[in-house]
């Protein structure tokens, strides 16, 4: 899975070698196109009699060319200036009808008994059963009578957001066999992808000994689907841009030099947010907004939490950003010298990489734990009913992450040697070295915030938690990130270099590997390297 040169390194996984077409002298180009939709798609054998087909379409096209670059009367390229461009485009949709099971209006009111729900005890009524010697062995609540919550124990500020997070619940669409019913409403939120993305190459052959390339390559792609309800739609969109080049200098037949660029970036943005406003809602519920508001992935702004109900459907506002997911330069240079049966190859580079991810996630969690009665074994509590009374067994949690670094890189230099000792038998063998500069942890923009430099890690030989940043005490500062008390506890130390990644210096790889040949049908290969992770 990984190749026996020395030129190649830096991954742990395989190398693939991507080649772009380049121009002709003469004209060529094609052109595609696939599709699938509704129309041609067969009936499902399961489908009931007269129930129209999901829609379902896809296209995928494009069209691609190349040539010698000709303008009349000015300039001939032929032999020696190419172009070549390539376009792709994919679109795609399809519904989802998704079955999910939503309050009801009578649930809405307090009537907890119209789906089989188990009985609900008031969590405000616990008090504590002895058991033994144990004052206090268990504990016991007053049950709600017919499972009806009293209307003036139901918070309005909770119907409020069941009402503007869930739909309407309509007929029973799922009865199960045991008469419980598993779904109550439709999210037909379609899922769609757009997809554009090209390729544009351009070749300059300078006379005899120089030539040059040029490539750009585009991508763009956007996924909308449900974010798990109705009216949440996920919007993914996905961003790629990548151009590099290479100049090739031949000083004799046996002596070629080659200098290389690239760059590459990748944004992956995604979120979920309510195609509604839910500024109201939030003031309605009265969230602090400390927990709902200042979020950096949202611009500072807010986010509506799912309201997790055990049983029912669920889906809240989040947004998980990585504008920089890829962000690297890469320059390269190379030269070969061929000596007998001997080909060396020498070269160095050197590889950028910065990265960027704000993240804002935001929930809640109801569950039938807090209207249980504790003092039996047997199967009591209803989740809604602690979401009437806002009673949650989990959260609220809350994740601002504004996680940014500082450029790093990687140097490279590599030494190796393919010798065809015999008519049947070629060695290649060499020696990598790669020196990566790890930055230090976040910026000096992102101090005081999750996914900042006031943070750390465990040194695992000296059983200490290293602080790369010192942030402030808690008693000053008022929030994490922030230190407890009057001062460090045991084994938490301050890292001397004010880093807790640390750049390495022995990353040495040797390479050797073997081809031979058996006879005509048969060749054996082999090969050993060591191969660092950078």
């Amino acid at each position: 899975s990984h190749t026996d040169d020395a030129e190649y390194g830096g991954v742990l996984g395989g190398v693939v070698n991507v080649v772009t077409k380049s121009g002709t002298n003469e004209l060529h180009g094609s052109a595609w196109e696939y599709i699938r939709n509704t129309a041609f798609d067969a009936d499902n054998f399961f489908l009931p009699v007269g129930t129209k087909k999901p829609f379902y379409h896809q296209n995928q096209f494009g069209a691609s060319g190349g040539g010698p670059i000709v303008i009349p009367k000015l300039y001939n390229g032929r032999n020696k200036t190419f172009f070549f461009g390539a376009y792709q485009g994919y679109r795609y949709s399809t519904p989802s009808n998704s079955e999910q099971l939503v309050p009801t209006a009578a649930e809405l009111a307090g009537n907890e008994t119209d789906n089989q729900q188990l009985q609900a005890y008031d969590p405000f009524s616990t008090t504590c059963v002895a058991v033994g010697t144990n004052p206090c062995g268990t504990f016991s609540r007053t049950p709600f009578q017919g499972n009806q919550i009293p209307s003036n124990r139901i918070i309005p500020a909770m119907v409020a957001w069941a009402k503007f997070v869930f739909p309407a619940a309509g007929p029973c669409i799922n009865l199960e066999s045991t008469g419980f019913c598993g779904a109550n409403a439709l999210d037909t939120t379609p899922t769609t992808q757009v997809q554009n993305e090209f390729n544009v190459r351009g070749d300059q052959t300078f006379g005899a000994k120089d030539s040059a390339w040029f490539r750009y390559s585009f991508i763009n792609s956007t996924v909308n689907q449900s974010g798990g309800l109705p009216g949440l739609p996920t919007h993914h969109t996905i961003g790629a841009r990548d151009y590099g080049g290479s100049y090739v200098h031949i000083f004799s037949p046996t002596r070629i030099g080659q200098a290389q660029f690239a760059r590459a970036t990748v944004a992956d943005l995604q979120s979920v947010r309510f195609t509604a406003s839910t500024a109201d809602i939030l003031s309605t519920v009265g969230f602090a907004s400390d927990f709902v508001s200042g979020f950096a992935a949202a611009g500072g702004g807010s986010l509506l939490p799912g309201p997790g109900i055990s049983g029912f459907a669920n889906g809240g506002e989040s947004v998980d950003d990585t504008p920089k997911a890829t962000d690297t330069d890469e320059l390269r240079g190379t030269y070969t010298q061929i000596i007998g049966s001997h080909e060396i190859k020498f070269g160095v580079g050197f590889d950028t990489a910065n990265f960027a991810s704000p993240l804002a996630q935001i929930g809640e969690g109801f569950g039938p734990t807090q209207t249980d009665l504790p003092s039996t074994t047997a199967a009591t509590g209803d989740a809604f009913t602690a979401f009437l009374l806002d009673v949650p067994n989990s959260g609220p949690s809350r994740r601002n992450v504004n996680e940014q670094e500082r450029p790093g890189g990687v140097l490279s230099a590599f030494l190796q040697d393919s010798w065809k000792a015999t008519r049947k038998l070629t060695l290649n063998y060499g020696l990598r070295y790669d020196y990566p500069f790890l930055p230090r942890y976040g910026t000096a923009a992102t101090v005081g915030q999750e996914g900042g430099p006031e943070t750390g890690e465990m040194d695992w030989d000296t059983g200490n938690w290293i602080i790369q940043q010192l942030p402030p005490l808690c008693s000053v500062r008022g929030y994490a990130p922030c230190i407890p008390g009057t001062g460090l506890p045991a084994h938490v130390v301050v890292s001397p270099n004010g880093k807790i990644t640390h750049n390495e210096h022995t990353n040495y790889g040797p390479r050797f590997g073997f081809a031979y040949k058996v006879d005509d049908k048969t060749v054996v290969h082999g090969a050993y390297g060591i191969v660092f992770d950078d």
